[in-house]
């Protein structure tokens, strides 16, 4: 069953499908992608109304005059190592790590979230509801909270203070204290408020689909091939007996082959046929004395043949349709003078 498959033709069906498999994966990427960039590019986050509870806290750092940090930090000081350790612990293992599953749930339903989300919260998450900056060079850090609920807004208002008090003293005479805090809330309407996405993200997402598109189309070849194997080499011709395949690269090696066999063999009439029929359509313009081209392979026109010569090509002609066509022309006992076959 499986003596006519091979990897190497699996490949050379998709190299010889190639245009037909490039616009599959541009009609399926376009179908694809394109809705993926809209939706994430005109995605809205419902903001609902109520109460929007805002924290703002700040924390002095007191650095010595003649300490010149410019070179480790730019411009920033000591202020650009404190706004970097409060970003990079701004995620859910490290603000809810010890909050009770009760507590929890409550800032999630607060928050109109998950508690699965909020313990796998990162930065992203927390985008435009904590806003960490610093403040000049070695004069601070601040960190403006902003979410409906109080108890999140007290939570991180409180791990921000723990990091503080633990790296205070991280730097020699360089000190560090939190200033007075400031609360406020206000009213929201509900609105819809487009949200930034991320372009890294974005890519990732596309090349991913771009991936499993070339995927897909290698298996859907594969699953065509496997069912109806085509032939793609001299050889697979020739376990058949026959004699005479030539390989042909265009029209005019065809018209050369034609006439030798005609004028070699002193044949009188010569049909043309293919286990193909768009492999037929390409040589309707072929017009060579004592050369029939029959368009269809029926029974009808096998039966009042003589002489006989096939045309296919790699990469095209299937197995089961060459050998259909060649019994029939055994059964009726024809004079197969050969194939001619295009080169893959």
């Amino acid at each position: 069953m499986f003596e006519n498959y091979s990897f190497g033709d699996l490949l050379s069906n998709i190299y010889k499908k190639r245009v037909l498999n490039l616009v599959a994966f541009l009609i399926l990427s376009v179908a694809l992608v394109c809705p993926l960039v809209l939706q994430t590019i005109n995605k809205k986050t419902v903001v609902k109304e109520g109460v929007q509870y805002s924290t703002y806290v700040a924390y002095k750092i007191t650095a010595p005059e003649s300490d010149n940090v410019n070179a480790l930090y730019s411009r920033r000081g000591y202020s650009d190592f404190y706004e970097k350790l409060l970003i990079s612990n701004l995620n859910g293992a490290y603000l809810f790590n010890d909050v009770s599953d009760k507590d929890l749930s409550q800032m999630a339903k607060e928050l109109d979230t998950s508690a699965v989300t909020l313990k796998n919260s990162n930065s992203d998450y927390w985008d435009k509801k904590v806003v960490v900056n610093y403040i000049s060079t070695n004069l601070g850090v601040s960190a403006k909270i902003l979410t409906p609920s109080k108890l999140v807004n007290d939570l991180i208002e409180k791990k921000f203070d723990e990091l503080i008090n633990k790296y205070k003293s991280v730097y020699n005479n360089v000190t560090i204290e939190k200033v007075e805090s400031n609360y406020s809330k206000e009213l929201s309407s509900k609105e819809n408020i487009n949200t930034g996405y991320s372009m890294k993200k974005l890519l990732v997402k596309i090349f991913a689909i771009e991936i499993a598109l070339i995927i897909l189309v290698a298996i859907i070849n594969f699953i065509m091939y496997i069912f109806n194997p085509t032939v793609n080499r001299e050889g697979d011709y020739r376990k058949y007996n026959i004699k005479f395949v030539q390989e042909i690269k265009n029209d005019n090696d065809l018209f050369e082959v034609l006439k030798y066999k005609i004028n070699n063999e002193n044949i009188e009439e010569l049909s043309i046929l293919s286990s193909n029929s768009n492999i037929i359509k390409k040589l309707n313009d072929c017009k060579i004395d004592k050369v029939n081209i029959l368009k269809a392979n029926d029974l009808n026109n096998i039966m009042n043949l003589k002489n006989v010569i096939l045309v296919e090509e790699y990469g095209i002609t299937r197995y089961s349709s060459f050998e259909k066509l060649l019994q029939n022309l055994k059964n009726y006992e024809k004079n197969i003078i050969g194939v001619l076959s295009y080169k893959l």
